[in-house]
């Protein structure tokens, strides 16, 4: 029997008045949709409060909820009350939220008995840095992720304590070696399995504008081996979907027979808190798979 599975990336909602009303804006609309679940592809809220009430705020969907975090979700903010030894910890807090809110962290789920959703936050190891800017760019560039006028925040927010290739090829490992277990141990109900992640695992995913910043931040967008872990297992699983946020540029393209996804909202830092207008953009951001 076909699931019905809802996604979306990218509320930001600690950002602007109108990202605030995304959360309970999404879950009202999903509540419309018979969905048998809800899945938030990461960057729901840096700040530890909204994060919580947004949590809560999301469960009025009605259905079960999968979230995977994003960068954004893992930053430390001055302002949180408590304050995190890291973006481990951070992530740790994160996890404990989402089993209290009693939303689905992923990690892997089981929906509807023969659907497996299985993610993963993901990391970025610079392999989508667009090839005529690497000689453009400082030596060290990407590591300190700066360049004269623009500096990607993960740089002042993000404290993993080592570089960014180490993180990327630590979250890489786990989830390729949780890939192959599960191709290993496949259950007998199994049907088809659908992959979550934040950062974007395949090129095509990547939008190149030829604007130094714009092309500069894509070395920050995910990587490839995220790609390639997930095509090694993609016909064991029978992998139908991946999905996927951060890029904010909506995405929709296929790679061999898994279709690819990306919805996400974004900023809106000169939106009207107009709530009829927002119900558009939710409307056409948040897209239903049938898997």
């Amino acid at each position: 029997m076909p699931v019905k599975i809802a996604f979306c990336s990218d509320l930001h909602a600690d950002t602007t008045i109108a990202n605030d009303l995304l959360p309970r804006l999404v879950a009202e609309y999903v509540a419309t949709l018979g969905a048998d679940g809800l899945i938030i592809c990461g960057d729901l809220s840096a700040d530890k409060s909204r994060f919580e009430t947004a949590l809560q705020e999301l469960r009025r969907a009605g259905c079960p909820i999968g979230f995977v975090p994003g960068n954004h979700d893992v930053w430390q903010m001055p302002e949180d009350a408590r304050p995190w030894d890291d973006s481990w910890s951070k992530l740790d807090w994160i996890i404990e939220s989402c089993q209290t809110a009693s939303i689905q962290f992923l990690g892997d789920w089981v929906v509807g008995g023969d659907v497996l959703i299985t993610g993963t936050i993901g990391w970025y190891d610079y392999s989508f840095a667009k090839p005529d800017r690497v000689n453009v760019v400082a030596v060290n560039a990407y590591e300190e992720k700066h360049i004269p006028g623009f500096t990607w925040l993960d740089a002042d927010f993000v404290k993993w304590g080592v570089p960014d290739r180490d993180v990327s090829a630590s979250y890489n490992k786990e989830f390729n070696e949780r890939l192959k277990y599960h191709s290993d141990f496949l259950p007998p109900a199994h049907r088809t399995t659908v992959v979550v992640t934040h950062m974007v695992p395949f090129l095509e995913g990547v939008t190149y504008k030829g604007e130094l910043k714009w092309d500069f931040s894509c070395a920050f967008m995910g990587s490839k081996e995220l790609g390639d872990s997930i095509m090694q297992h993609a016909l064991q699983l029978n992998i139908t979907h991946v999905l996927f946020g951060h890029t904010h540029v909506p995405q929709k393209f296929a790679m061999g027979g898994i279709r690819c996804r990306c919805q996400p909202f974004g900023f809106f830092p000169k939106l009207d808190a107009d709530e009829s207008n927002l119900r558009d953009i939710v409307q056409r951001t948040v897209q239903v798979i049938d898997v």
